[in-house]
């Protein structure tokens, strides 16, 4: 049942997947790229808090202040700005 559960999880992500690109695609006609980028990354931060508390967790660890993640985080930063 776990992997049911798992593929419906994958089909579910990919057509929000879907649907986002569609929504960026559709907005781009009217919005600069920086603003979109800009609402993507805090809708999904809003979104990440919530159930961040929904479920009890800390929405900041000291684990995130490592060097491991510091360089991914600042890949992406990079990665964002490059786009």
């Amino acid at each position: 049942m776990d992997n049911l559960r798992g593929a419906a999880l994958m089909i579910l992500a990919m057509f929000g997947f879907a649907v986002e690109d569609m929504m960026v695609k559709v907005i781009s006609v009217e919005m600069p790229t920086g603003q979109i980028i800009f609402l993507l990354g805090g809708g999904g931060a809003i979104v990440f808090g919530i159930l961040c508390r929904l479920q009890g967790q800390p929405l900041f660890e000291r684990k995130m202040l490592s060097r491991p993640i510091f360089l991914r985080s600042l890949a992406e930063l990079i990665g964002t700005l490059g786009y």
